[in-house]
C-alpha cells in the first residue's frame, strides 16, 4: 500500500501499522483481505470514510487460506514458524484497525439491556406463577373442607375418638390468649355435650420457659374436666405435626378439631391427607387483633402443608404410643 502521499498523519502511521498495512496490501492481491478493507485503511483520515467495519467474513478466509500462508512465506523469505507469528500478528493488528471502539461499546450496551429485560421478564413470570399457585391451592383447600365444618350443631352422631384443641399463644406464662381461651371454651362445650370422651390439647412445649399444653390442661381442669380425660401433646409445634402425632402417637382415627374457622380449612385438609376422619368446630365468637396478618400468613401456611402432605414429612418428635382410651395423666410432666 503506498504511503507518503502527502496526507496528514493519522493513527495508522506508526511503524507497526505501516508494516501491517504493507502486508495487508500484499495479501489483498491474493484475495485474502478484500480491497474494501484496504480502502478503509487508506481513507481513515478522510471524514467521509466508513466508521464501522466487521471482519468476521475475512477471519474465515484467513483461517482456511493455507495457500496464502505459503505465498506469505515465499514473499517475505521467512521460515514456517516465523511466518505463522508474523501472519497472526498482522491479522490481529488488522482487526484492531478495522474495529470501531464506539460500535463495540454500543453492541455491548445493547446486549446488556437485552439481558436485563430478559431477567425482568423471567422474574415477572415466576412471580405470576407463584401467585397463581397460592390462589388456586387455597381455593381448592377451602372448597374441599368447607362441608366438614359444623357450627352449633349436635356432634353426637359423629363417633369421634377425641376432641383435638390446637394450641395458640399464652400470656405471662400462665394465661391463655383470647384466641386460645375461645378454643378451650368451645372444646369444653363439646366435651360437656358428649361429643367425645377424651380431649387432646396439642401445642408448643419445646422450652421450659414456654408451655402451652399445661396452661390448656389447667384451664380445662379448673372448668371441671377430669384430668384423666385430658391428654397433652407436648410436641404439637405445628398444625401438621399435631395431626400427625394424633394419628401415630395417640392412635386416633376420628376426631373433632377445634380452632378458629380460618385455621380449620388447613387443619381438615391435613386430616384428610393423613387418612383421619375429621370434622371441625369453629371457635371464633369475636374478632381478634392482627387478623389481617394471620389471614395472609395462613395463605402461605396452606401451601407449605400441601408439600408436607405430599412429601409425608415426619414430625420433629414421635415417641412411644399412648392409648387414647386410657388415662391422660400418663402425659403429665
Amino acid at each position: 500500500m503506498p504511503h507518503g502521499t502527502g496526507r496528514p498523519a493519522c493513527r495508522l502511521c506508526h511503524p507497526e501499522a505501516v508494516h501491517s498495512l504493507t502486508l495487508a496490501s500484499s495479501m489483498s492481491r491474493e484475495g485474502i483481505l478484500s480491497r474494501e478493507i484496504v480502502s478503509v485503511w487508506e481513507n481513515e483520515s478522510d471524514p467521509e470514510a466508513p466508521t464501522e467495519y466487521w471482519a468476521s467474513g475475512h477471519r474465515k478466509k484467513l483461517r482456511r487460506s493455507s495457500a496464502a500462508l505459503s505465498e506469505f512465506m515465499t514473499a517475505f523469505r521467512m521460515p514456517y514458524t516465523t511466518s505463522i507469528r508474523a501472519f497472526t500478528a498482522m491479522y490481529s493488528q488488522s482487526l484492531k484497525l478495522c474495529t470501531n471502539p464506539e460500535a463495540e461499546k454500543n453492541k455491548t450496551m445493547k446486549t446488556r439491556k437485552k439481558t436485563i429485560k430478559r431477567i425482568i421478564l423471567i422474574c415477572f413470570a415466576l412471580a405470576a406463577a407463584g401467585i397463581a399457585f397460592v390462589v388456586i391451592s387455597n381455593l381448592i383447600i377451602i372448597a374441599g373442607t368447607r362441608g366438614n365444618i359444623i357450627a352449633d350443631d349436635d356432634f353426637s352422631a359423629f363417633d369421634a375418638d377425641c376432641i383435638l384443641i390446637l394450641g395458640a399463644g399464652v400470656w405471662n406464662g400462665d394465661t391463655p390468649s383470647p384466641m386460645l381461651a375461645d378454643r378451650l371454651d368451645e372444646g369444653l362445650r363439646l366435651y360437656n355435650e358428649g361429643a367425645a370422651p377424651k380431649i387432646i390439647v396439642s401445642g408448643d412445649h419445646g422450652r421450659k420457659d414456654y408451655d402451652e399444653v399445661n396452661v390448656m390442661k389447667k384451664y380445662l381442669i379448673n372448668a371441671g374436666v377430669p384430668s384423666e380425660d385430658i391428654f397433652m401433646d407436648h410436641a404439637g409445634f405445628s398444625t401438621y405435626e399435631s395431626m400427625y402425632r394424633a394419628r401415630d402417637i395417640f392412635g386416633v382415627g376420628s376426631l373433632i378439631v377445634v380452632t378458629q374457622r380460618y385455621h380449620l380449612y388447613r387443619s381438615l385438609y391435613i386430616c384428610d391427607r393423613l387418612g383421619l376422619d375429621a370434622v371441625g368446630s369453629p371457635a371464633d365468637p369475636r374478632r381478634y387483633a392482627g387478623e389481617a396478618y394471620r389471614q395472609a400468613r395462613e395463605l402461605l401456611a396452606r401451601d407449605k402443608d400441601i408439600f408436607s402432605c405430599l412429601l409425608k414429612v415426619k414430625p420433629t418428635y414421635l415417641g412411644d404410643k399412648i392409648d387414647i382410651t386410657g388415662s391422660g395423666d400418663v402425659t403429665n410432666d
